[in-house]
């Protein structure tokens, strides 16, 4: 699949949104792994130093402080991917593009909106009395019993802070859109394409707990696909 990388307008002029198939899921998994055979010991070793960085952060940090911290810093990496992404898919010069400024101003700001909905989640998740020892318990159905319908609320919000994250970074740094505008677009872009949306999430889930079995070592090309699938998603959505 080629898709020249230039916003979709729309009539009135405004950013448009294009609709695709379900099975649009399989190509983005597949563009992915193309983008990420291109520089695979890169990929691993990346995935290797961000996992250590969030454990270091959950080791030194209390559980509501790393997953902010976590959030916001993610935002910011997914966004300097996306530039990866791009230079791989197009044959740019990898350093070059990765180091890009442009638009670094909007990205961080990105990464601070999402860091105040991470903390609007923990808030919310306080106030219903979910705590982060409920997680350690190593039985899932304890996990469910201990929270309870908490465990939907949690779910949920975090399913909306998702799609409104999902395409974000790349819109910012590949396309100069404000945050505003680029949670907004992800947010609706996600939803108008829902069932390839979730099927992509499903192959994903899957993906990943096949990637886990093997001592953890296929997340090594799972985690960087994810990463290069958001990219071929955006790609799909919104450019032409």
């Amino acid at each position: 699949m080629i898709i020249e990388n230039t916003l979709l307008i729309s009539p009135a002029g405004n950013p448009a949104i294009r609709p695709v198939d379900a099975n649009r899921s399989i190509e983005w998994l597949s563009g992915a792994f193309r983008i990420y055979l291109k520089t695979p010991l890169s990929w691993a070793a990346s995935t290797v130093i961000l996992a250590a960085a969030v454990m270091a952060l959950g080791q030194v940090c209390p559980a509501w402080l790393a997953f902010t911290l976590s959030g916001t810093v993610g935002v910011v990496v997914l966004g300097k991917f996306m530039r990866v992404c791009q230079a791989l898919d197009e044959g740019r010069d990898l350093i070059t593009n990765a180091k890009a400024n442009a638009y670094a101003g909007a990205l961080w700001t990105l990464a601070l909106l999402a860091a105040a909905m991470c903390l609007s989640l923990c808030i919310v998740l306080g106030l219903l009395g979910v705590n982060a020892e409920a997680f350690t318990l190593s039985d899932p159905a304890a996990v469910v019993e201990a929270l309870g319908f908490k465990l939907v609320v949690m779910a949920f919000a975090a399913l909306l802070m998702t799609i409104a994250m999902w395409l974000a970074p790349a819109l910012v740094v590949l396309k100069g859109v404000t945050p505003l505008q680029a949670i907004q677009m992800s947010f609706f872009g996600t939803l108008k394409n829902s069932l390839p949306f979730f099927a992509y999430t499903g192959l994903a889930i899957l993906m990943c707990v096949v990637a886990a079995l093997p001592f953890f070592l296929g997340l090594l090309t799972a985690i960087p696909m994810l990463v290069c699938a958001s990219y071929v998603a955006y790609k799909d959505i919104f450019t032409a």
